[in-house]
């Protein structure tokens, strides 16, 4: 409720103020150890209210996932409103033939997929006009897998992949990345990934950064040094 979330911003920047740290709201919501969804129902004066506090983050925790609202995404949620309460959704995709759509099934194969969104009364809002949300999917590394290869791909309406700045958390074991829109995502394992993670000059979204993996991966290359591939660098006669 509105007044329930008024307090909680009020407890956070009366514990950030003692402490000396930025305020952070927290909404726990406590799901089984089976859930595949959660969904919160935020007022939207409530968002307004956050956006206008000295808080600068609204969390949304749970088991199935957790995001990290802006105070500008928070504003813009509550601009684009359609009714007094906007409802935020964090969902595993567990029958993806009836979520997808046959460009998405190809592209996403086996890997587990997210649908994020938010909506109110009916419509989505998927853009947060240039405001931030950080996102926590959990992730199980299996043995022998290196948590420089669990990566995290946005699947557009084409089927399209693109790769997203993601960072695996051994100790929550969930993979963090932060995006400015709500859609589906994909979480995988590459051991591509996790073999050219090492080089500095092989930027994450590269489109060689597959093929530098797996050169080093079956031994056809080392780089250059242990840390850079120099990916720009002429190739010689000997190399």
């Amino acid at each position: 409720t509105q007044d329930t979330l008024d307090k909680a911003i009020e407890a956070a920047e009366n514990a950030a103020g003692k402490a000396g740290t930025d305020a952070a709201v927290e909404i726990v919501v406590n799901t089984s150890a089976k859930a595949t969804e959660v969904k919160v129902d935020l007022p939207a004066e409530g968002l307004e209210s956050f956006a206008d506090s000295e808080a600068q983050s609204l969390t949304i925790s749970s088991g199935v996932g957790s995001v990290t609202i802006s105070p500008e995404a928070a504003a813009s949620m509550a601009d684009q409103a359609q009714s007094d309460t906007v409802t935020v959704t964090i969902s595993e995709v567990t029958q993806p033939e009836k979520a997808l759509n046959e460009r998405q099934l190809a592209a996403v194969g086996d890997a587990p997929v997210y649908e994020l969104c938010v909506t109110s009364n009916g419509k989505y809002i998927s853009q947060f006009d240039g405001g931030l949300i950080t996102v926590s999917l959990p992730y199980t590394l299996k043995a022998g897998e290196d948590p420089n290869g669990v990566v995290v791909y946005y699947v557009d309406d084409l089927g399209n992949l693109q790769r997203v700045r993601a960072m695996y958390d051994v100790k929550t074991q969930s993979i963090i990345f932060t995006t400015n829109h709500f859609s589906f995502y994909m979480v995988r394992y590459e051991s591509n990934a996790a073999a050219a993670a090492r080089f500095t000059d092989v930027p994450f979204d590269a489109y060689y950064q597959s093929a530098v993996g797996w050169a080093v991966s079956h031994g056809v290359t080392g780089g250059v040094t242990e840390t850079t591939f120099a990916p720009s660098n002429p190739c010689t006669r000997a190399q």
